[in-house]
């Protein structure tokens, strides 16, 4: 779906775009940002051979200690799939400085480097502790937050026995345990000059919940036996 989106593309990530996929990920909400600062700077100092009990468990013959600083920064937003509104932004960073020693000549085995890991490196722990801030802040914002609930209606597709397949699904808003209405469009009121249709009375047939859902249609149990038919129209109860 997103290489269909083209959403790898960083000129695409806007609200816009990111609400759309989200609606068709079927997803109340999508968080989308950016990095707004990485930086990584280095600084070596020489060192003469002989052993270099703070940094290592061996000998050097000569080099340098390297240290790394790196600072990360990034800002992500999240993205109201329905209406494409902001509901909040998210700021972070982390930093984190490594030292390490480079021998320029031979060196006895046992040389205690800093980890070839990228996580365990200056740059991975800066990466992470702001992700580690993002998502903090993010945590916080969704504790506030109360279930995104979409009115939808549609009608019914099958009916066998008290199962029922409606032409909803995911996409639309429908999901699991969801309590829907099925009506049927009864007696008509027309104008007695015009014979235009003045009012329609719709009668409640029955309720059901749905219990599967995919994108494009759900199946629902009938809370009791009731005469529903193909083309009967259904709404969420909300």
């Amino acid at each position: 779906v997103l290489k269909e989106q083209n959403f790898s593309n960083s000129s695409r990530a806007d609200a816009k775009t990111a609400a759309n996929i989200g609606r068709v990920l079927g997803v109340d909400a999508i968080v989308i940002g950016s990095v707004t600062e990485f930086a990584v700077e280095e600084s070596a100092v020489g060192v003469g051979a002989g052993p270099l009990n703070r940094f290592t468990r061996g000998v050097v013959s000569g080099g340098k200690r390297v240290n790394t600083r790196a600072s990360v920064a990034m800002t992500v937003r999240m993205v109201n799939t329905s209406t494409g509104e902001i509901l909040t932004s998210v700021s972070g960073s982390g930093d984190s400085a490594k030292g390490s020693v480079e021998a320029s000549g031979g060196y006895a085995t046992g040389i205690d480097m800093t980890s070839a890991s990228f996580q365990g490196s200056a740059l991975g722990e800066a990466i992470n502790r702001a992700a580690q801030s993002v998502a903090a802040g993010l945590s916080e914002f969704a504790a506030k937050l109360s279930a995104v609930r979409v009115d939808y209606t549609g009608l019914v597709a099958d009916v066998s026995g008290n199962t029922l397949i409606l032409n909803v699904g995911r996409l639309k808003g429908a999901r699991v345990g969801d309590t829907v209405e099925i009506n049927r469009s009864g007696r008509t009121v027309l104008d007695p000059a015009t014979k235009k249709v003045l009012r329609t009375f719709v009668d409640k047939i029955a309720t059901a919940r749905i219990t599967e859902v995919d994108d494009a249609s759900a199946t629902a149990i009938l809370s009791a036996a009731a005469p529903v038919q193909v083309g009967d129209q259904v709404r969420r109860v909300p």
